[in-house]
């Protein structure tokens, strides 16, 4: 079975990164993030660290905004994190203008 954890990307990055690797000890297959740039960190480089110093889990925005991330950036950066570990992401658009 697979069943994720969601982390808020607030300052520091280590420390989201050390919760990431504790979820996947713990069993979780898969660690999101909020994409916000109003309220956290950008999320894709705390992911490429994320991939870095764990195993298994994917990686992914639990919601990204079109409106405020262009989707060829966000095609860019997940193809940047496949070129890190294979396929190791998932992704999910909102479109109803939230903060992300």
């Amino acid at each position: 079975m697979d069943i994720g954890v969601v982390l808020q990307t607030t300052p520091p990055a280590a420390r989201v990164v050390d919760l990431a690797k504790k979820a996947e000890t713990y069993g979780f297959s898969h660690v999101w993030a909020f994409d916000s740039h109003i309220l956290w960190e950008e999320p894709f480089p705390v992911f490429t660290q994320i991939l870095n110093e764990t195993r298994n889990v994917i990686v992914g925005p639990m919601v990204t905004n079109p409106a405020t991330r262009d989707w060829t950036v966000t095609a860019s950066a997940f193809a940047t994190l496949n070129e890190i570990r294979g396929a190791c992401h998932q992704w999910q658009a909102d479109d109803t203008g939230h903060t992300a």
